[in-house]
């Protein structure tokens, strides 16, 4: 197939992948957090420095690892008294929505059948064996 442009999930982000893809392929992945392979953009210094002392692998699923702890801490500080199930799940279900870093929308958990707090992402296209962050990010617009 040529003058293709192959649109690639956020589980397709890899170095792996990145290695594989063909130099003439146009191949382009959406993240959801900010592009683990640009340590400069916000958020990614503290959670590359977190992964690089632990012997951890440089992923989007690793961001997403330090994102959900620290989102956790965040959470569990709030409670007061006792920390227990119930107080847990009150905390999560009142929970004001927080921005992190190297999410492109603030994250919440709060109420309702249905969760999928992250809204924003950073493009990623193959180039040469890796990944290149593109200019510019979105946001899905949310229903009214």
């Amino acid at each position: 197939m040529q003058n293709v442009d192959f649109l690639l999930a956020a589980n397709s982000y890899t170095d792996a992948n990145a290695k594989v893809i063909p130099a003439d392929m146009n191949a382009y992945a959406g993240t959801e957090w900010q592009p683990y392979t640009d340590p400069t953009l916000p958020g990614n210094e503290r959670w590359a420095k977190l992964v690089d002392e632990n012997g951890i692998q440089k992923t989007a699923f690793s961001q997403g690892a330090v994102m959900a702890a620290d989102v956790f801490v965040q959470v569990l500080k709030s409670i007061k008294g006792d920390i227990t199930r119930a107080s847990v799940t009150k905390a999560f279900k009142d929970m004001k929505p927080i921005n992190y870093p190297m999410a492109g929308s603030p994250w919440v958990f709060g109420p309702g059948g249905e969760h999928s707090p992250i809204k924003g992402s950073q493009f990623v296209k193959a180039d040469r064996g890796g990944w290149k962050v593109l200019p510019g990010g979105f946001t899905v617009p949310t229903k009214k």
